[in-house]
């Protein structure tokens, strides 16, 4: 405020002066001024890198950039604090086109009649929910035109060779499965040139419903594409069966090397709690002769070393063998593991359930073809239908016979209860094949190797090499074991009995 000449006091209006900005520290460098602003355009935000101009609603719109912006202050090195003018220029016109949001096309005038005649034509309500009516689709694939199937099943001209096996099951699952949607359809009334307004997998549900006995011609086509095939391999399988179990009670060797077997563990047992055992369990003890091998590494046979308890076994059935090499009997042996391998690959069980089923089967569809009107076709589908029943029926004979036989020779061997067939007929193909190894490994018989030019009295009885069944026999701890000792004794002058015979002499 000025005083006058008066003495009054005058407002004198000041003049604002702009502040400088503070000192900067030494050894920095001030940030640079805002860049002058223009009408219409916003300043840089700070750190930015270029102007952002006024959004304009004729702008296109852009694709954003998902980034993560630093809320937080920038310290003093940041790079964001350099000049926003050191950035390169950018084209913002290059740079809408390239990142605009693409706008729909525009429908074409042939895509956008086609769309309306679409929705402008009357379709039936769908009967089926999304889920089935894409199954069916995928199963009705492999058929032929609904039209065509429906003259398939009206005439039965080659019916059912004439379509696919998975189609047939399919169509007849759907017979019975989709009944109310075939029903449901039907009654809509839909005539032959309005199958277009049905979408495809209720065509062929549409053939269903207007054919007549449509479901029972399918039973009838299902039964002879799928389960009546199966019943001439299951009728040779139980063949085999019954034919296993036969070979098995009659094999005069498999008898001999239960009882040569029973002996010889008889023998090993005496000192313990399993001795003199009267029977075993067929065929799981005879699997433990291999797994049993000898203790005697320092033999001076040094085939011997490392035998076990099956080697000795079959040695003794060789050499009490008359008139048969021990080539002969692997050969009878390798038969009965055959029969065995052929019997497991079927259960009767299973057999027997087929069996019920085709018979049901081919029951209901013999009755409901019956009722049908009559034709040549329907005759021809029938007699078909009635040679499965009596195939299944012999059939069920033979599964029959198979378990009588099963059961017999399962008590014959004192096999383990509620064991499968499967599995026991598996079991016995393993020891035939540990059998024949063995037999496959026999040396010659103890007379061929004790016979001489000037025969068997020219070699002393403590110079001969006994052979592995002869030290089963020599101990003679049990009836079984005597009874060894005098079928092996019998059968060679110098084979298993001379060597049991000249022991004593030696000790």
């Amino acid at each position: 405020m000025a005083q006058g000449s008066s003495g009054a006091d005058v407002d004198v209006p000041r003049r604002i002066v702009a502040k400088a900005p503070p000192p900067s520290k030494a050894g920095s460098r001030a940030p640079p001024l805002p860049p002058p602003r223009r009408p219409g355009v916003l300043p840089p935000p700070f750190g930015g890198l270029g102007r952002r101009p006024v959004a304009d609603g004729s702008a296109p719109k852009l694709k954003g950039l998902f980034w993560f912006p630093v809320k937080e202050a920038l310290p003093e090195s940041s790079v964001f604090r350099e000049d926003p003018n050191r950035a390169a220029r950018l084209d913002a016109k290059a740079l809408e086109r390239h990142f605009a949001i693409s706008q729909p096309k525009q429908m074409s005038a042939r895509v956008k009649a086609v769309e309306e005649d679409r929705s402008s034509r009357k379709k039936v309500l769908r009967v089926l929910d999304e889920k089935t009516s894409q199954l069916l689709a995928i199963a009705f694939s492999r058929l032929p035109d609904p039209l065509k199937l429906l003259h398939i099943l009206q005439t039965l001209e080659d019916f059912p060779g004439c379509l696919p096996q998975e189609a047939v099951r399919s169509l007849h699952e759907a017979s019975s499965e989709q009944a109310k949607a075939v029903e449901e359809i039907t009654r809509q009334g839909i005539q032959e040139g309005e199958l277009e307004r049905l979408d495809q997998p209720e065509r062929y549900l549409w053939v269903l419903g207007v054919c007549e006995g449509a479901a029972i011609k399918l039973a009838c086509g299902a039964l002879l594409v799928g389960p009546a095939r199966e019943l001439p391999e299951i009728k040779s399988k139980s063949e085999r069966i019954s034919r296993a179990c036969e070979a098995f009670r009659r094999s005069e060797l498999l008898v001999r090397t239960i009882l040569t077997s029973l002996a010889a563990g008889n023998i090993l047992n005496r000192t313990s709690v399993r001795a003199n055992a009267r029977a075993l369990v067929l065929p799981d003890s005879l699997l433990k002769l291999e797994e049993l091998r000898s203790s005697q590494d320092d033999a001076e046979d040094v085939s011997a070393r490392g035998s076990s308890l099956l080697d000795f076994v079959a040695q003794a059935l060789v050499d009490d063998s008359v008139g048969r090499s021990a080539q002969d009997l692997r050969q009878e042996v390798e038969a009965l593991r055959t029969a065995a391998l052929d019997a497991r690959t079927i259960s009767l069980d299973d057999a027997e359930k087929h069996y019920q089923q085709v018979i049901n089967v081919a029951c209901h569809a013999h009755n409901g073809i019956s009722n049908l009107p009559s034709n040549r076709a329907i005759e021809r589908l029938a007699n078909s239908v009635l040679a499965i029943c009596e195939e299944a029926g012999q059939m069920g004979i033979l599964v029959k016979h198979a378990k009588e036989e099963l059961e017999e020779t399962q008590k014959w061997s004192q096999a383990k209860p509620n064991v499968g067939s499967e599995e026991w007929f598996a079991d016995w193909a393993r020891f035939f094949e540990q059998l024949a190894v063995a037999f496959g490994r026999i040396r010659a018989p103890a007379v061929s190797r004790g016979t001489s030019a000037a025969g068997p009295a020219s070699a002393p009885a403590s110079a001969r090499t006994p052979s592995p069944s002869a030290v089963v026999v020599a101990v003679t701890g049990s009836d079984s074991g005597e009874a060894a000792v005098s079928r092996s004794s019998s059968g060679a002058s110098a084979g298993v009995g001379g060597w049991s015979r000249a022991r004593p002499s030696t000790q």
